[in-house]
């Protein structure tokens, strides 16, 4: 039984990365959609039992298949070509560039996108200027600190990844981080509605003393 489990895995990651080499873009945008979902379905059971809320989750999936997957998979494809061996070294350098050079604008994008589809769509913020005041709280407060965990998190990770981890194994360790990751960015993004719905909750318990 063991065996055959076995086959059918090793099989199944055969035609996945068939399917990466034959239509990368189609591939990886899809992978990083049930990525993405999957993430936030995570950070929606972590934060409450309220039923899952599918429109904060076409939100998060908007962000990793258009801004995200696009930007990293150029970015690889570069530096793949530049530092093509699998070395410590040329990981780190990989790593870093990764980290240092595209943290900050892409963690922007991300917060930026999120909070302007919440509030355009999902009506999860009321009124423009409290649109405006979350927006910039957010991009002054969380883009640095979203881009320093993302340090700690991606950096040994990529490192990892590309030095140690098998070729036929990178797609899957990275899903599996990438999973991880998207349940974080989630937390961040949503620590807002969390702290109003708290304050609404007590507001509603509250028992007048009059």
């Amino acid at each position: 039984m063991c065996i055959r489990d076995r086959s059918v895995a090793d099989g199944m990651l055969t035609a996945y990365q068939q399917l990466l080499r034959r239509r990368p873009v189609v591939t990886n945008v899809a992978s990083a959609l049930v990525i993405s979902c999957t993430g936030d379905a995570l950070a929606q059971r972590l934060e409450s039992d309220s039923p899952h809320d599918m429109g904060r989750s076409a939100v998060m999936m908007t962000y990793s298949g258009l801004v995200f997957t696009p930007t990293f998979m150029t970015f690889y494809r570069i530096v793949d070509r530049k530092w093509p061996q699998p070395s410590v070294l040329n990981a780190l350098r990989k790593s870093v560039l990764a980290v240092g050079g595209l943290g900050l604008p892409v963690n922007a994008a991300f917060l930026a996108l999120s909070t302007t589809l919440e509030y355009k769509l999902l009506g999860q913020i009321q009124t423009q200027a409290e649109y405006k005041e979350t927006l910039a709280s957010k991009l002054r407060e969380d883009v640095v600190r979203i881009w320093s965990s993302s340090a700690l998190f991606w950096g040994p990770t990529n490192v990892v990844n590309f030095a140690l981890v098998p070729g036929q194994f990178r797609v899957i360790f990275t899903s599996v981080a990438s999973v991880c990751w998207n349940t974080y960015l989630s937390l961040v993004q949503h620590e807002y509605c969390n702290a109003e719905k708290s304050v609404a909750d007590g507001e509603s318990r509250e028992i007048p003393l009059a």
